[in-house]
C-alpha cells in the first residue's frame, strides 16, 4: 500500500489477509503514519502490517533487503498522485511486481493521475486495466474512478 492516510484501507486489507500474508504500507506523512499505526493496533491488526514512514524510493531497498520481500501480489496506490507512474515503474524495475500482480489505483480521475493512465493505455500489450466508475469518497458530487490493472 502506498499512502495510508488514516488507516482505512490498511485496516480493510489487513483483516482479510490469510495466515502468513503481510501488508506493507508506505506513508510519507508521519502524522498519518502514527494515526494508522494506532488504528491498526486498536483493531488488533498491527501484527499483520509493516508501516514504513517515507516514500517508496527511500524504502524499497529496506523492503527487499531487510523485510525479504521478493514479490507483491497486490499493490494499492493511494498516495501522491503524481508519483503513481514513477512508483509503478520502480516496483516493476525492482521485480516486486511481475506477471499476475494486481495494481489498484484509487482516485484515478480526481484528483487524478493522467500520466499513469496514459502510460497504461499506451501499453495494453503489457497491462490489462479496467476502470471502475466511483464517486469521490468524501463528496458524492464528484465523479472518480478506481483502476484495476493486472500485469500480463
Amino acid at each position: 500500500e502506498l499512502g495510508a492516510y488514516c488507516g482505512y484501507s490498511a485496516t480493510r486489507i489487513a483483516r482479510l489477509l490469510p495466515e502468513g500474508a503481510r501488508l506493507y504500507s508506505v506513508e510519507p506523512n508521519m502524522k498519518h503514519l502514527a494515526y494508522t499505526t494506532t488504528i491498526l493496533d486498536h483493531c488488533g491488526l498491527k501484527n499483520k502490517v509493516t508501516m514504513l514512514g517515507g516514500i517508496l524510493s527511500e524504502k524499497i531497498k529496506y523492503i527487499k533487503d531487510v523485510c525479504g520481500v521478493h514479490h507483491f501480489d497486490l499493490v494499492f496506490l493511494d498516495h501522491i498522485k503524481d508519483m503513481y507512474l514513477s512508483d509503478f515503474l520502480l516496483l516493476e524495475r525492482e521485480g516486486l511486481i511481475t506477471k499476475g500482480s494486481v495494481i489498484v489505483s484509487d482516485n484515478a480521475l480526481y484528483p487524478g493521475c493522467p500520466e499513469f493512465l496514459k502510460f497504461l493505455q499506451n501499453n495494453k500489450d503489457k497491462y490489462h486495466s479496467v476502470a471502475h466508475d466511483a464517486m469521490l469518497e468524501y463528496d458524492n458530487n464528484i465523479k472518480d474512478q478506481i483502476w484495476v490493472t493486472t500485469i500480463l
